[in-house]
Parts: structure tokens; C-alpha cells; sequence
């Protein structure tokens, strides 16, 4: 390397690029087409007046008279550059660095544009918004014009929608009239079953695998046409009692017939409906539209819809539901029906889907005497006209609603029968042992207060409650447990239980009122080995019986399929795959796209988000690095600098990352998250999983890509991207299907109200952490990195990871620095934008495989 030549007496340059600094002249820049300059425009030019002088040709900068290198494009190095500079804000060079115009109207030039061609008429990047000649920046503030279209179609068709549905809403109107109008007329009563069930069990028991017993020598029958009222204390068994009988608790002892045929009631799980304590359905629906849904995914499939309405309809007007059908069920923020109203619509749930048997766990709780009376003469009109076997569990009936009930079945702590049978004998039977119900007192009350040990026996003063359960079992052997003892007066039965319980009291201490210890307690310590195994094997039991039942499902699903192809069901033909999928979508459809309102405010969610991610990336781009010889003699403190790229692109990448993940995450826990106690319930009906996921799933897609949109047109405002906006666009669709399978997969996993704070957590993990940003993907992937190998799978299995990569590629591509044809960095792979897309894809697929796999694995016992 030469040093220009020093005039007489110049001491010699140890740095040519200060020295040359030293004599350049700083010069306005000359554009093409005779323009004029609208930003400031300068170059460094070589002294051409002065002892020292020396020129350089066009596209090349020179330090000195014989130090000529060339210059990359998005520089500006005309004739006589002494120091290469970028192309400066506002304007855009060629290729070859030589020439300069303004940037185009209609588009924007940051620092270092090159025109696209010779003419220098293309270039620059889309404005989408005023752009005059000269804009070196802009905010694309005329993206509110396509917010706003956007926003207008979208409030159009919800427009029409709800014309269209007021349309609806009038003709179904009309249909209920009718059938009200026919009710009225003729009277009709509800039709009679195909099939109806007479249910005997024997000795039904359940002991967990430590011993305790639950239940135990629960002997009796429920009668088809009768209703039955199950009471008892809390912890004597009632919901275990329906779960052993339908099969959905596996019993350790005892045996179930079917009309005097030894069976299960599992078998006919389609047959047999159960109404749970709380009325569990979608709110947002009205009350037609649950139970046209219910009807036609339970009842047979060889049913027109025009017979499934009429079912629908007759149910409706048999409740009295009439006036409210097109209603919406409604909630605590929105205005709906009553709470009665809701009670019976949980009933008809599972009357039209005409089932033989129907549990139904406390149908009275949470309502008034009056509308629990209404509720429990439904039920025993119902099972009276339909043949029903009904069975409810009911807590505190008042004495007009305890007597709609045909039978009576009582319960008393630790799963034992106290009573079972015709309720008008209950009274009859607990005065024979020992126990006169007074006139003025409700029958189920003072029952209650027998099994509590409140009220004393007349026979025996040492009566405890779990006594009844002997003198029930000397009843059913057609013996009287007080046969020949003298019955004492209420009054001198209580009398003799004080004196009893004073005379068997513990001894004290007189001074002291302390118990006299009478025996040493057995020490109940464990050693830590036997804790650990114990705890070990409980762990290994219950493991063992989850893998069971989950393989057990599977076979008969497999099972099912295989034989269905071959043969029909022999209890009931429901709804194919199919058709239960559109059932779906349709519930979906309505549940999700029910107002202009919902949507727009979502919508709105993903547009701040981008907005906010927009200005924060603003000003991150990727520059390219200095000449080297230029670089070659800056100060030492800044060398890294000058030979460096300015690249902020990976940053700007795990932002948009960030912002797509807290917005996707939040809006995607919701779909399954606010609804899992009604997929439950649906489960446990029979309703598969497949199609309700694949339901869910299709009708979140409009969602998944308008969110997306809005996000995209909200992100470009202030990013200067550079790449196609078709590429940028795909990135952030795919990653939205990645945000939106990670909460499904939070919703199955965890309960809604942890699933904001659990969904913040995901994006910060997989944006951030994993991102390949910080720390770098090169550092990770580095074998003397302090990361340890095991862990390097991760960054593989993030989505944002891929994403980012993609990004990084194609905005470096779209730019003129020559760094675009070198090895990229952070162990990036040139070309691998496919690649990184199709990575992208298989990890939405797997989030939405591991969600589905939560929706089935977890809350097993709730889908039962």
C-alpha cells in the first residue's frame, strides 16, 4: 500500500484516513436529471485546491493519490470520494455507487437505497401513505384506510347477519306458537319409550386399594315410569352410588340387572342421560339453539330433521320454555333467563336426546320452593308418560316437592342403605324402628336429622346413626329389630340419651375437668423407607389405573371403528363422523362469530399489539459494514464498529415474535379454555373428541387469519421492512397458527384463570429465551458453549426460533449490502426459508397433536 504524496517538510502519516480527513473537502452531492437536493446530500470529496491534491475515479473512494478501492453497492462514491459513505436518507444510488436521485414519489429510501434499475425510476420501498419525492422516512399512516375497509366488512356482514337472524328468530317464532297451540288443544302427553329399564342391584360396594370403604351392601331397584329421590348426608356415597351403577367407577363388589337380565348399564351408555348439579352449557347460545344441538347429536341417525325438531319442540312446550326459546341462556355480565328457566333447559339437555334412564345430581339446588316443586313435577310427569326410570339426587325438598317422587332411597355416612322404597312406606318404616316423624315436620328433613344422630331412637338410648344400617338389613329379612321392647315417648327417648351419654362419658379429673387416659394410642409412625414406599406404590397404583383406562378407551375405539364398518351399534346408530363434525362447527360458528362487537374488539386486541411492536422496531435495520481498508487505521477502541454490519434484524424478528405470541396465546386459551366443563359434560354423553377438536379448530382459522391481517397491517406502519410483503405476511400467519395450538394446549393443561399468567410465561420462554436471539443460536449450537447439549432441542422445537431465521433471510436478501452473498450469520443457513416455514408448520401441527392429547389425558374422571 502507497501513501500519496507529502509536499516538502509534511510529517509522514501514520493514519492515511485521519490524514486524509484532515484535507477532504466536503462537497453536496450532484443528482441525476438535473434535481434538486430536498434533504441534506454530502459526500467526502479529495482536495482538489491546496499543496495536496489527488483525484479518484467514480464508484471507488481514495485516501490517497495511488490508494483507489471500490466501493459496495449501498454506497455513494462519485468522482473524487475520498471516504466511502452510505447512501444517504431520501435518496437512492445505482449499483455502482456513481449516481444519485431522489427517492421516487409513492415510496420512502432509508439510508443506503439502490434503485432496481438503470433508469432509476424503480426503487425504494412502499410508502402506503402521501410520499413526495425526497421521503426518507414515513409512517404508512394510509394503512388506516385498509384497517378501515377491513372494519366495514366486517360490521356489513354482521349486519346482514342479524337481519338474517331476526328473519330466523320470527319463523321459529311462529313453529313454537304452533306447538303451543297444539298443547293446548289436544293435550298431548310425551311418547312412550322404545325401550325402558328396570334396574336391580346387589350388593354394590367400592374399597380404595388403602381399605377404606366407600360403599357398601347397596341393595335395591329403580322402576321404570317411577321417579327416585337419593338423599343423605354429605359423604354417604350418592354420586358414587350413580357412578357404580352406570359403570363409569369400576366396583369392587356387587352385581347389576337389566329387566331380570344380569348386565351392565354401561353398555347402554347412549341410553342413559345425566344432568349434573350445575347447569353446564354455552351461554352464548340461546335456548332453541342447545337443544336443537343436543337432540341431533344424540338421537338416531335414521331420524329427519324434520321428526328431530318436533322432539325439540315438544320438549320445549313440555317445560315451558316456549317464551323463551330464542333467548340467550345468558350469564353474570349478560342479561338471559332465569335461573329455573336455565334448570330446565338442563333437563331438556337430555330429554331430547330420549334416554331410558336419566340421573340427575340435586335438579332443585340453588332455586326456590316453588320452581323445585315445577322442576320434580316435570320429572315425575315425565317418567309417568315416557316410561322413564328417573333417579335424583336431592338435598332439603321441601314437603310438596318430596312428594312428587314415586320412591325414596336414603343413605347414611360410609355408603350404606338406611332406606330404599316407596316413599309413602318411608314414614311408616322409621316409626317401626323407633323413629315418629312429628306431624308438623317435613318428612325429608327430620329423615336428615335420623341419619345425623339428631333425633332419639324410642327403643334404645345407645342408638348411633351407623346402627340404621343393621336395622335396615333385619328389615329386608323381614325382622323387627324391636320385636316385644316397650316404645318410649319422644320426650322420654331424649331423656334416655342424655343418661346414657352421662354414664358413658370418659372419667375426668374433678379439679381439673382433664380425661383420665383409659388406654395408650397405638403409635402411628412410619420410618422414611416405609413412607417413601408407600407413597411410591400409591403413585405406581394410580399411574397404573390411568394407563388402563386410557388403554382400555382406546381399544374399544378402535374397537368401534372396526366393527362399525361391519355392523351396526345394537343400542343406537348416532350421527357419523362427519355429520358430527358439521354439527360442530355450526355450534361453533355460533358461539364465536355472534356479534360485530366480539369480533372487532379482538381484532382490535391484535392491531395494538402490532402497533406497539411497530414502535418499537422503528429504527432496526441492517446496515453494511465499511470498506476494511477504510476501516484499517480507525482508532483501535472502535475498529469492531467500523468493520461490523449494524444488524438489528434478529432483535426486530424476536419482537414481532413476542408480539404474535401475546396476543395468539391469549385469544387461542380461550377457544377451548371457556368451555371445558361443557366439553366434559359432552364427553361424558358420548360426544367424541376428534371432530370437536377439529371443530374448534376450522372455526378458529377466519379468526387465526384476520388476527394475523391486523397484526401485519399494524407491524408495517413504522418497520422499514425491505423484504416482499407476501413473505413477511407468511411468517406471521404461521406463527399465529403456532401462538393460537399453544393456547389450546394451556386451556387443556390448566385452569382459565391461570392461563393469562401461564400464557405470558410461554411467550417470553419461546420469544425470548428460545428465540436463537439472546442467547445467540450460534452460541448455543457452539460445543464449548456453557449450555449444555441436552438442552439444545429446545431452541429446534421453537417456532420463533424458525421464524426469525426466515425473516433475517429475506430482509438481508432484499437489501444491497454484499454481506447478502456471504455465509449468514449466527449459524443461519442461507436459501432455508422453506425450510424454516415448513419447520413452522410441524410445530403448530405438534402443539395442536399435544393439545388434543390434553383435552383426552387430563380430567379423565370429569369426562365420565
Amino acid at each position: 500500500m502507497s501513501s500519496p504524496q507529502l509536499p516538502p517538510g509534511y510529517p509522514p502519516p501514520y493514519n492515511p484516513v485521519a490524514w486524509a480527513q484532515a484535507l477532504v473537502q466536503v462537497r453536496d452531492c450532484t443528482l441525476e436529471n438535473n434535481q434538486k437536493l430536498v434533504l441534506e446530500c454530502k459526500y467526502q470529496g479529495t482536495p482538489t485546491t491546496g499543496q495536496v491534491t489527488w483525484t479518484c475515479p467514480a464508484g471507488s473512494f481514495c485516501l490517497g493519490q495511488d490508494y483507489v478501492r471500490p466501493c459496495t453497492p449501498g454506497f455513494y462514491c462519485p468522482a473524487n470520494t475520498a471516504v466511502a459513505g452510505y447512501c444517504p436518507k431520501g435518496y437512492m444510488c445505482s449499483n455502482d455507487t456513481t449516481k444519485i436521485v431522489l427517492c421516487p414519489k409513492g415510496s420512502f429510501c432509508p439510508i443506503g437505497t439502490v434503485w432496481k434499475d438503470n433508469t432509476g425510476k424503480s426503487g425504494g420501498l412502499h410508502c402506503l401513505d402521501y410520499c413526495p419525492e425526497g421521503t426518507g422516512a414515513v409512517s404508512k399512516f394510509g394503512i388506516g384506510g385498509a384497517f378501515l375497509v377491513i372494519v366495514a366488512i366486517i360490521w356489513a356482514f354482521f349486519n346482514w347477519k342479524e337481519k338474517a337472524d331476526k328473519e330466523m328468530s320470527l319463523k321459529r317464532s311462529r313453529e313454537l306458537t304452533a306447538a303451543n297451540q297444539h298443547l293446548l288443544e289436544d293435550k298431548p302427553v310425551l311418547s312412550r319409550l322404545s325401550k325402558t329399564f328396570d334396574i336391580e342391584f346387589d350388593n354394590l360396594g367400592l374399597v380404595l386399594p388403602n381399605g377404606v370403604e366407600i360403599m357398601g351392601r347397596v341393595t335395591g331397584s329403580l322402576k321404570s315410569g317411577r321417579a327416585c329421590a337419593i338423599m343423605g348426608p354429605s359423604g354417604a356415597g350418592k354420586t358414587t352410588f350413580v357412578t357404580l351403577l352406570t359403570g363409569k367407577v369400576k366396583r369392587t363388589s356387587g352385581t347389576v340387572t337389566l329387566n331380570g337380565q344380569k348386565d351392565e348399564l354401561s353398555k347402554y351408555s347412549k341410553l342413559i342421560g345425566y344432568v349434573p348439579q350445575e347447569d353446564i352449557m354455552l351461554r352464548e347460545l340461546t335456548v332453541r339453539d342447545i337443544l336443537m344441538h343436543s337432540a341431533r347429536m344424540r338421537l338416531p341417525r335414521d331420524w329427519e330433521y324434520r321428526k328431530v325438531k318436533a322432539k325439540v319442540l315438544e320438549i320445549i312446550s313440555f317445560l315451558g320454555l316456549s317464551h323463551v326459546a330464542q333467548t340467550v341462556i345468558g350469564d353474570e355480565e349478560t342479561r338471559g333467563i332465569s335461573g329455573g328457566q336455565r334448570k330446565r333447559v338442563n333437563i331438556g339437555m337430555e330429554l331430547v336426546a330420549e334416554p331410558s334412564v336419566l340421573f340427575l345430581d340435586e335438579p332443585t339446588s340453588g332455586l326456590d320452593s316453588s320452581t323445585s316443586y315445577e322442576v320434580c313435577a316435570n320429572l315425575r310427569q315425565i317418567a309417568e308418560q315416557q316410561g322413564l326410570t328417573v333417579a335424583a339426587v336431592i338435598h332439603s325438598p321441601s314437603p310438596a316437592t318430596f312428594k312428587q317422587f314415586h320412591d325414596f332411597m336414603l343413605l347414611g355416612k360410609g355408603g350404606h342403605v338406611v332406606y330404599i322404597g316407596p316413599r309413602e312406606g318411608c314414614v311408616e318404616y322409621f316409626k317401626k324402628i323407633g323413629f315418629t316423624c312429628p306431624a308438623d315436620e317435613s318428612p325429608s328433613d327430620f329423615f336428615m336429622d335420623v341419619v345425623t344422630g339428631k333425633v332419639a331412637c324410642e327403643f334404645e338410648p345407645a342408638f348411633v346413626p351407623k346402627d340404621l344400617f343393621e336395622y335396615w338389613e333385619q328389615h329386608m329379612q323381614g325382622r323387627n329389630p324391636f320385636e316385644g321392647r316397650r316404645r318410649m315417648t319422644p320426650e322420654e327417648a331424649a331423656h334416655a340419651r342424655k343418661v346414657h351419654a352421662r354414664q358413658n362419658a370418659p372419667e375426668k379429673i374433678p379439679e381439673l375437668g382433664i380425661e383420665t387416659p383409659t388406654k395408650k394410642k397405638a403409635s402411628n409412625y412410619y420410618g422414611w423407607t416405609d413412607y417413601i414406599a408407600s407413597g411410591a406404590a400409591a403413585l405406581l397404583r394410580e399411574w397404573g389405573a390411568f394407563a388402563w383406562d386410557v388403554a382400555t378407551e382406546l381399544y374399544y375405539w378402535i374397537k368401534s371403528i372396526v366393527l362399525g364398518i361391519f355392523q351396526k351399534d345394537d343400542v343406537r346408530e348416532v350421527q357419523p363422523f362427519y355429520m358430527q363434525l358439521w354439527l360442530l362447527m355450526k355450534r361453533a360458528i355460533l358461539q364465536v362469530y355472534k356479534n360485530a362487537g366480539s369480533v372487532l374488539s379482538e381484532m382490535i386486541l391484535h392491531f395494538c399489539a402490532g402497533l406497539f411492536i411497530s414502535i418499537a422496531i422503528q429504527n432496526f435495520g441492517f446496515l453494511g459494514k465499511n470498506p476494511d481498508d477504510q476501516c484499517a487505521y480507525v482508532p483501535i477502541n472502535i475498529i469492531w464498529f467500523c468493520q461490523g454490519t449494524v444488524d438489528n434484524l434478529g432483535n426486530a424478528g424476536m419482537f414481532i415474535c413476542l408480539g404474535v405470541l401475546f396476543a395468539g396465546v391469549s385469544v387461542g386459551a380461550n377457544t377451548f379454555g371457556r368451555e371445558r366443563v361443557v366439553y366434559w359434560r359432552d364427553a361424558a354423553s358420548g360426544m367424541s373428541a376428534i371432530p370437536y377438536f377439529l371443530a374448534k379448530f376450522i372455526v378458529d382459522i377466519p379468526r387465526i387469519i384476520l388476527g394475523s391481517t391486523f397484526y401485519f397491517l399494524a407491524l408495517i406502519i413504522l418497520f422499514p421492512y425491505y423484504q416482499s410483503l407476501g413473505y413477511l405476511y407468511t411468517v406471521v400467519v404461521l406463527l399465529y397458527f403456532v401462538s393460537f395450538a399453544m393456547g389450546y394446549w394451556i386451556s387443556t393443561a390448566f385452569p382459565l384463570s391461570r392461563a393469562a399468567l401461564i400464557g405470558t410465561g410461554f411467550a417470553l420462554l419461546w420469544a425470548l429465551v428460545l428465540s436463537g436471539v439472546v442467547p445467540k443460536l450460534s452460541e448455543v449450537k457452539d460445543s464449548a458453549n456453557p449450555y449444555p447439549a441436552v438442552f439444545a432441542w429446545l431452541w429446534d422445537a421453537s417456532a420463533p426460533r424458525w421464524a426469525i431465521e426466515a425473516f433475517w433471510l429475506k430482509e438481508v436478501e432484499a437489501r444491497p449490502w454484499k454481506e447478502k452473498n456471504e455465509t449468514p450469520a449466527n449459524a443461519y443457513v442461507k436459501d432455508n426459508y422453506y425450510v424454516d416455514l415448513k419447520n413452522i408448520v410441524l410445530i403448530a401441527i405438534t402443539w395442536c397433536v399435544l393439545a388434543f392429547l390434553g383435552l383426552k389425558l387430563f380430567n379423565r374422571s370429569k369426562q365420565k
